[in-house]
């Protein structure tokens, strides 16, 4: 019955039928590097998922305008996923275990920040902070965190926690000890730009973390029905440990998917390292010089 209503959800036949339309009128080409070069890795429907030889991100075709992406996340993303509002009675739980155990607990960003020398105290940034509940976190953990979210309903709520998340980069007052996103960068028409806006907000030694779903070639070659399932509407790209690479343009950075304590004390924060990549989840960091 799910399935059924999101099949005949109006926003999801119009989503479906931009992508017969597109096809039509729209030249296939990287939103990150104008690469029109590119292999289809995958395909739904008359959307395919290409990746781009230049830059390596993985990318649907055809996409959408940055504004209208904007307008779909500001209101029809809002219900029925996995970032929809608590009740009062969730967030009062929420609040209650401090986030610990839940399905929301920051503990491993806290953990990746510790393991990176990042202390407490030091300014951090969520970027994507949804309804704060990572920010909310963070402050609780000692460190000077600011937020900021494109979802204004998302970020009116997030006052109810006492945590103020900003709608405008504009707003965004560097520099700080690290920027971090959360399941973030696979919504975005352009990563690359998020990326380098993010960095311009460090100071020298600072660092940005990111975990996003894994688009890399060990894990496609893992499990493709999971990889299968992870790009569409909701998550127009893929990150891959090779668009990582091109993007720290020269930086030191580690991409791994299992940031263990081990793999993260190891790293030595002045090489370009990638451990395994065969996880459903891609974790990395860019430090910048």
């Amino acid at each position: 019955m799910t399935e059924l209503r999101r099949l005949l959800d109006p926003s999801f036949l119009a989503y479906v039928m931009s992508g017969a339309v597109g096809r039509w009128g729209q030249a296939p080409q990287c939103p990150s590097c104008s690469e029109r070069d590119a292999e289809r890795v995958d395909r739904k429907g008359f959307h395919e998922l290409r990746s781009c030889r230049g830059c390596r991100l993985l990318y649907r075709y055809p996409g959408e305008a940055a504004d209208q992406h904007a307008r779909f996340y500001q209101h029809d993303y809002e219900s029925g996923m996995t970032t929809s509002l608590p009740s009062d009675a969730q967030l009062a739980a929420y609040l209650e275990a401090g986030f610990a155990g839940t399905p929301k607990d920051a503990r491993r960003v806290v953990e990746a920040l510790t393991m990176l020398g990042v202390g407490r105290g030091g300014r951090v940034l969520d970027f994507g902070a949804s309804w704060g509940y990572t920010a909310w976190q963070l402050q609780a953990a000692g460190y000077d965190a600011d937020a900021y979210e494109v979802s204004e309903p998302r970020a009116d709520f997030a006052t109810r926690l006492g945590v103020r998340v900003r709608t405008r980069t504009e707003e965004l007052a560097g520099p700080y000890a690290a920027v971090y996103s959360g399941h973030v960068l696979e919504h975005v028409t352009d990563p690359a730009q998020i990326i380098r806006q993010q960095l311009r907000l460090l100071r020298p030694g600072g660092f940005l973390l990111a975990f996003t779903p894994n688009g890399s070639r060990p894990w496609r070659a893992q499990d493709f029905a999971s990889f299968h399932r992870k790009w569409g509407r909701v998550h127009p790209v893929l990150l891959t440990d090779e668009f990582v690479r091109f993007v720290a343009d020269g930086r030191p950075f580690l991409a791994t998917s299992a940031p263990t304590a081990a793999v993260l004390g190891g790293w030595d924060q002045r090489g370009q390292h990638v451990d395994r990549v065969d996880g459903w989840e891609l974790f990395f960091a860019i430090r910048q010089p």
